[in-house]
């Protein structure tokens, strides 16, 4: 048992050393920025949330993000990604994909799952603050969302390490 934590802990130092782990808020817009219908304001179409992703090798992105939405019971959306990341300077570019969570908060919890969703993302690098624009467009209709629209939204992360 000494043996594996001390080789675990050999192999997981050098691995943080080259990680960044980045947490923050998001708010995103259930639209394109282009669409030409109008919808009405509600906490579908401008879901608040929290993003955290951990990248790790300076190439590739873990990133799990969850929306906290009414319509008209409450229930949380989680969106999780793996993806390349590319730095260019300040910017950091990246893409991935990966499956999304709903899960509703009645007293019948029911927890439900669209198949994919196609994430991508522009941040620029502000020291320990990372502002960027993502954008998700989910492959299926997630029920509880009642849309198919892909989401834009704006990120502030903070590193934690």
């Amino acid at each position: 048992m000494k043996r594996r934590l001390a080789v675990l802990i050999l192999v997981l130092v050098p691995w943080l050393g080259f990680a960044d782990l980045q947490i923050g808020p998001i708010a995103a817009y259930a639209s394109t920025l282009t669409s030409t219908t109008q919808a009405s304001p509600s906490s579908v179409n401008f879901p608040l949330g929290l993003e955290a992703r951990y990248k790790f090798l300076y190439l590739f992105q873990y990133a799990v993000t969850a929306f906290f939405a009414v319509d008209p019971n409450p229930y949380v959306v989680f969106l999780t990604d793996i993806g390349i990341t590319v730095d260019i300077d300040r910017f950091t570019l990246s893409g991935g994909i990966g499956p999304d969570f709903s899960y509703g908060m009645t007293s019948t919890p029911s927890p439900e799952s669209s198949l994919i969703n196609f994430k991508f993302s522009a941040d620029m690098n502000l020291g320990p603050v990372t502002v960027g624009i993502v954008f998700y467009d989910p492959v299926s209709v997630l029920s509880q969302l009642r849309t198919n629209l892909p989401w834009v939204g704006i990120t502030a992360l903070f590193t934690v390490f």
